[in-house]
């Protein structure tokens, strides 16, 4: 029994000495990491939004401000803490606990009722936010909605739906009338798969379906709001591009300036999917890159070839803030894509 103590005493003293050797390889490597700590936050940000999208329930709202009060607490009136080795945990901890409580407080904001099941034929009175062609017809996007036999506490801020037939002459921030099938999102297709319905909730879209029939006007576009104003220059900057090329050439145009591609025929779309070109036309990062880069370079240019603002003026920031004010337009002019 005696030798049996001995073991279980060594073996503890070992397990006690490994876990503070690793204690203090990690706080070696913290501290050798300092120049580099803020780098780390996006890190630790990204981390706190992959742990709330991991919960399977949705926590409580007080979890992450609370957490944050506790630690800024702890720093500003224990003063032992400032001196002592988790110091860190100080810095990082707040960094993460805030990418968990961004996405908390985005899907707040963004939730929004869904239709429970298929619906309609039934009325629906609604705003124009998006009025995107599509072969044989067009899909809307459609807020400010009033929908018949659902109540108004129960109905999706948008919906999305497709119109067949001939095309209309609706713009952004018209007011229509349609006869509509809605059902809600659909979810994955199997385990693993893109899953439309998450991504319809933080678009704040609670339903799609399809007119059955043609929509009426009942009032045009008349004051301007910003997004919709937006929406409407880009409606009409898709439809000079449209006449100026015709074809493919302008669709594809379409596509790479304003986002909308609708005018693209499906069996192309379908032969860029197989091929896996589709990407090419989604506007991301790398469009955005190459207008920047384009903006920059070119301003650059034009500014170097005038010698007194050359020699005189910082045109390297002058192009810069030419990029970045270019860029920007895009990004409007893109639907905003890139952070949807």
């Amino acid at each position: 029994m005696r030798q049996e103590i001995d073991t279980l005493s060594t073996s503890g003293v070992g397990m006690s000495s490994q876990a503070e050797r690793a204690r203090t390889t990690f706080l070696n490597w913290i501290e050798a990491e300092r120049s580099r700590w803020v780098l780390w936050c996006p890190v630790l940000s990204a981390c706190g939004i992959a742990v709330y999208f991991y919960l399977a329930h949705e926590p409580s709202l007080w979890i992450g401000p609370v957490t944050i009060a506790v630690l800024i607490f702890s720093w500003l009136f224990v003063p032992a803490i400032r001196q002592n080795s988790v110091v860190f945990l100080l810095i990082f901890i707040p960094v993460l606990v805030l990418g968990f409580s961004a996405s908390q407080l985005r899907t707040y904001i963004v939730s929004s009722p869904v239709i429970e099941k298929k619906t309609g034929p039934v009325w629906v009175v609604s705003t124009v936010v998006r009025w995107e062609p599509k072969d044989g017809g067009y899909r809307a996007t459609l807020a400010n909605l009033a929908i018949d036999r659902i109540a108004r506490e129960k109905t999706p801020s948008r919906v999305r739906i497709t119109i067949k037939g001939n095309r209309q002459e609706i713009r952004a921030g018209d007011t229509l009338r349609l006869l509509a099938v809605l059902y809600p999102p659909a979810g994955p297709v199997m385990p693993g798969a893109f899953d439309f319905a998450r991504q319809a909730f933080f678009k704040s879209l609670g339903g799609v379906g399809y007119a059955v029939r043609k929509p009426e006007l009942l009032k045009a576009y008349q004051e301007a709001g910003p997004a919709t104003a937006i929406a409407r220059f880009r409606q009409s900057l898709t439809a000079r591009i449209l006449s100026g090329l015709p074809g493919l050439s302008g669709s594809f145009a379409a596509a790479l300036i304003t986002g909308e591609r609708g005018n693209i025929p499906e069996d192309v779309l379908s032969a860029m999917r197989e091929s896996g070109l589709a990407h090419l036309l989604a506007i991301s990062g790398l469009q955005f890159g190459l207008v920047a880069g384009i903006l920059f370079f070119g301003f650059r240019f034009l500014l170097s070839t005038i010698e007194p603002l050359a020699l005189l003026y910082p045109i390297k920031k002058w192009a810069e803030f030419c990029a970045f004010i270019g860029s920007f337009f895009y990004l409007l002019i893109s639907g905003m894509t890139l952070l949807t």
